[in-house]
């Protein structure tokens, strides 16, 4: 095992991170953060412990931008870079690795496709991804690899047309047989005259059914 991988161990049962929650990926983290082009970026403004500048800033890409602009909030730990993460609640406080670009495929299908993911919801994958993991746009993402996950989209209802509302008819003037419902039951068990079927039919106003057996 290298010693760098996105989890380096298997957190004990006291641990709030829970088992099925658990990722291994074996990746040299470190070594693909200095690869990305963005987090190398970030990496160096951390290791030399500079704090830059607007006029340096503005040269870069949004998403770099992204990061200096918060640079305070991230902070190199073990080697690894890390962004300091605190709840809504402002009850718990996480340093989530920072996954680079070509990582965040292998993440998500560790914890959403995986058998131990489950297939989770857009927020439930979210919260999993961010007791441990960061990067920039990870709620969009995840959104965007929910939607497309075919299991995801099997377990969901289908569209179905709403059906029309029931409704009571006006039968109009008492008259016998003015209106009439008719209906075929069958195939039924073969009578002795040969007959399968039974062609009903019954009044509406009287409520009087007739039955009358057919072959075919």
């Amino acid at each position: 095992m290298k010693s760098h991988q996105l989890d380096q161990q298997k957190p004990s049962s006291s641990s709030p991170m829970h088992d099925e929650q658990f990722v291994e990926i074996d990746f040299d983290l470190e070594n693909e953060q200095e690869n990305d082009p963005v987090l190398k970026i970030i990496r160096d403004w951390q290791v030399n412990n500079l704090k830059p500048i607007w006029l340096e800033i503005s040269k870069f890409s949004p998403i770099i931008k992204y990061f200096l602009n918060r640079i305070e909030s991230f902070e190199i730990r073990d080697s690894i870079l890390c962004r300091k993460w605190e709840s809504e609640r402002g009850d718990n406080v996480t340093w989530q690795k920072v996954i680079p670009e070509n990582l965040k495929e292998c993440v998500l299908k560790q914890l959403h496709n995986s058998v131990t993911g489950g297939h989770l919801g857009i927020k439930k994958t979210l919260s999993k991804v961010r007791q441990r993991f960061f990067w920039f746009g990870v709620r969009k993402y995840i959104e965007n690899w929910c939607s497309k996950c075919d299991v995801c989209a099997s377990r969901k209802r289908p569209n179905r047309k709403p059906k029309a509302p029931m409704r009571q008819y006006n039968v109009g003037a008492p008259l016998v047989l003015e209106r009439v419902a008719m209906d075929i039951m069958g195939p039924l068990p073969r009578s002795i005259q040969g007959n399968n079927y039974l062609l009903v039919i019954g009044d509406y106003f009287t409520k009087f059914v007739h039955a009358i057996p057919l072959k075919s």
